[in-house]
């Protein structure tokens, strides 16, 4: 019982902790605010106009128009549904604005965290245990920096750590109610992001291994059970199965195209650069020499090695507790039981892929969490003269991994999670502006959402900044083009534009996303172009967060 209270003590302060730090920071990415945006104006349409929902014709006119406005449809078509789904129902109740954006991370974090500590106390039945494998897990950077952060990979660690819990629990009860539970924690994960598909090996041979062949298929209950368990699986699914109808009916599916090329680049790898990158390099480009910088961009078609070194830094992010998970793995007398087979596989699974395909280093989180399931119980193993001592220095590693993490965001030099100050930005352009307008900007879907939570009537126009200083020209010219996502589409998508009035340029993004991979510095650009005039200066809280607002007349 005093554990139970421990764990909940430990979840409250900790979700107390990470909501305080997202409050603080914006670790939230780009690709976070494209389902952002997507949910944001399908809660608009909720709220204001839900008749269109019946309407096809109007509803699609919504849709085209919401991303020549705030580009809408990335959200739709390069991500699965669900957390789009999970985002709209809490900016319906809840409205769009900072905090509502952080309570879906956060419960999946609040979730992950409650079924690793029972899946722990399954795998090894004691509390001591599993509460010191959510405090382990907690700990580690990455999952820390994704608690309340909008970010895909802790709900795949959360719906992977379900379907492991129940499938564990499935062979060795064998209940069709654990099976079915199993289906459920796959199907959620499959509309969360098909990476949750890599736990699928593991399962099946930990299944073939474990099950008793014969007798199981001459049963007949078990084909009205695997039955089942896929009409739970198809039901689940039935939102991206539909989506995937209508935007391939439409010509904007990238699914297939996306998944044809993964496949691709498990067996490419065409570039020939010198040198490594780290998964801390990942995190942190801005500082980087050019040559990483180039490894960084074909990251996907870099030789089997290179790739590996990614993979296996990522996947040690945290090294301070391999050696107790390992420790775990191979001082112990008995062997693996159910659940513990099927990570040690899912993580080869995992590993195997990556280094074949290349990787951001955060899709490895995942797999890197359950592995560090084992380290608790490899702390408890050590003699109890070493286990106190041991286990401080481990944390207070870990505490330092992390703030040495943060403290460089603080620094303006995480890649993604920068610190403009996008809200104060979007409402000067929009209160300094009568009319409709086109506003350009450094840092496009960041301040596109920002935006469309204040723009009611519509009237401001985001586009980003392009890479090459001859398009930037044609943009300010008022020339725009169909984005690559609906070129050679039906559909009726407008390339006419208010008038350009500004242009936002973000502190170390003038010369792009990742430094230096634009042609021109588009600040000394706009200093020498004969219609810019500096109009406002935003500063922030943070180091090199600064923002530049250019009114073009």
């Amino acid at each position: 019982m005093k554990n139970k209270h421990a764990l909940i003590i430990i979840i409250c302060i900790y979700a107390l902790s990470a909501l305080a730090l997202n409050l603080v920071f914006d670790l939230t990415i780009s690709n976070s605010y494209q389902r952002a945006i997507t949910a944001g104006s399908i809660a608009q349409l909720l709220h204001n106009e839900p008749g269109k929902l019946t309407d096809i014709t109007a509803l699609k006119a919504y849709f085209i128009d919401g991303h020549a406005h705030y580009k809408l449809f990335s959200g739709i078509s390069d991500w699965q549904p669900l957390q789009v789904i999970l985002l709209t129902a809490v900016f319906f109740f809840f409205g769009i604005n900072t905090f509502s954006i952080l309570l879906v991370p956060l419960a999946i974090t609040i979730l992950t965290l409650i079924y690793l500590y029972r899946l722990a106390l399954d795998n090894y039945h004691r509390e001591n245990v599993a509460t010191l494998t959510i405090l382990l897990v907690g700990l580690s950077t990455l999952f820390l920096y994704e608690s309340a952060s909008l970010l895909l990979e802790t709900g795949i660690t959360l719906f992977t750590t379900m379907t492991i819990f129940y499938f564990a629990r499935y062979l060795k009860s064998r209940t069709s109610r654990s099976f079915y539970l199993a289906a459920l924690s796959l199907g959620l994960g499959l509309l969360y992001h098909i990476q949750m598909a890599f736990v699928l090996p593991a399962m099946c041979i930990v299944f073939l291994w474990k099950t008793p062949l014969k007798p199981f298929f001459t049963t007949p209950k078990n084909y009205r059970m695997l039955a089942i368990a896929c009409c739970i699986i198809l039901t689940v699914l039935i939102p991206f199965i539909v989506r995937e109808i209508v935007l391939t009916h439409e010509g904007i599916s990238v699914f297939k195209t996306r998944a044809a090329t993964r496949v691709n680049y498990l067996y490419e790898h065409t570039v020939t650069k010198p040198g490594f990158v780290t998964a801390n390099d990942f995190e942190f480009q801005n500082p980087l020499p050019w040559y990483k910088k180039e490894l960084i961009l074909n990251r996907y078609l870099l030789s089997y090695l290179q790739k590996a070194v990614v993979t296996f830094s990522a996947f040690f992010f945290n090294w301070i507790l391999a050696p107790l998970a390992f420790f775990w793995l191979f001082a112990r007398r008995k062997k693996c039981n159910d659940a513990e087979l099927i990570i040690l596989l899912f993580c080869i699974t995992t590993l195997s892929i990556f280094t074949l395909e290349g990787l951001l280093p955060r899709y490895v989180i995942p797999a890197a969490i359950l592995f560090t399931t084992f380290a608790a119980p490899g702390a408890y193993l050590l003699p109890k003269k070493v286990f106190k001592p041991v286990l401080a220095l481990v944390i207070a590693i870990l505490f330092i991994q992390a703030g040495l993490f943060f403290e460089r965001i603080y620094q303006g030099e995480h890649v993604q999670s920068m610190q403009h100050d996008y809200d104060t930005t979007a409402a000067y352009i929009l209160n300094t502006t009568t009319g409709n307008f086109t506003v350009i900007t450094t840092r496009v879907y960041q301040m596109a959402f920002a935006v469309m939570r204040r723009d009611i009537e519509r009237r401001a126009y985001v586009e980003m900044v392009p890479f090459n200083q001859t398009s930037f020209t044609t943009m300010l010219e008022g020339n725009f083009s169909t984005p690559e996502l609906l070129a050679g589409t039906s559909l009726p998508y407008p390339t006419s534009r208010p008038p350009v009035r500004y242009v936002i340029v973000h502190e170390e993004l003038e010369t792009g996303a990742l430094q230096g991979t634009a042609d021109y510095n588009v600040r000394d650009y706009l200093e020498h172009y004969p219609h810019a005039n500096l109009a406002k200066i935003i500063p922030s809280a943070f180091p090199n967060a600064t923002t530049w607002i250019y009114s073009i007349n």
